[in-house]
């Protein structure tokens, strides 16, 4: 899949932004947004994320140190009364909260070196355990169209701030491509949520599933 990814990146003359409006079409005045997560605050992935960004600092927006994460599902607006396909109700949140508790699973991973998706870079994730897809499994309800198709674990290590050259940003991307797994025991996972209207908005915790140790 990364190898694919590096192709598709370097065959894409420039990155790509958010343009204006998509944000307000997206959200269609619903504040908040919720996201399944696992956050990774390990020293180490902090120190590799922040010296990424460091070097591609001209073109990028930067993640924030203690927003660090990596997505195992979409939840959807939060709603008391589903109206649209990505929404979510009370119920549902708490069912795949109940059900990540009986789940019980340790969840180790690796954190490798960069990549880039046309709209963000990237360090990559692994799971000898596969068990993100158990924990998937779990936070993506049935029925529902939110499904990530392709799914790529990873931390964000921002999001390009411009349309740039795409060879240019391979220079860099590379010099940080292959570098030592870092071992990562989670600690829990976590519902988060964020202002809609705000691109730059801070992950607030509202469930938090803590994870026993592997």
């Amino acid at each position: 899949m990364l190898s694919h990814l590096w192709q598709k990146f370097r065959d894409t003359p420039v990155t790509v932004c958010e343009s204006e409006g998509v944000r307000a079409n997206w959200h269609k005045d619903r504040k908040r947004y919720a996201v399944w997560v696992v956050r990774v605050q390990a020293p180490q992935v902090i120190d590799r994320v922040l010296k990424i960004g460091s070097a591609l600092a001209p073109w990028l927006f930067s993640q924030r140190s203690e927003d660090l994460h990596i997505t195992l599902g979409i939840a959807g607006f939060p709603a008391s009364k589903v109206t649209y396909d990505d929404d979510v109700d009370e119920v549902s949140i708490q069912l795949a909260a109940s059900r990540l508790r009986e789940l019980n699973l340790p969840l180790r991973v690796g954190i490798h070196g960069a990549c880039s998706f046309l709209s963000a870079p990237f360090v990559a994730v692994s799971d000898d355990d596969n068990n993100l897809q158990k924990f998937r499994d779990i936070v993506d309800l049935p029925g529902r169209s939110l499904t990530m198709q392709d799914y790529v674990p990873h931390v964000t290590v921002g999001r390009w701030n411009g349309a740039h050259p795409t060879a240019v940003l391979t220079d860099v991307l590379q010099r940080f491509g292959d570098l030592p797994a870092i071992a990562v025991q989670a600690k829990a996972v976590e519902l988060v949520e964020f202002a809609t209207d705000d691109p730059f908005a801070t992950l607030v915790t509202r469930i938090t599933v803590p994870l026993p140790p592997g």
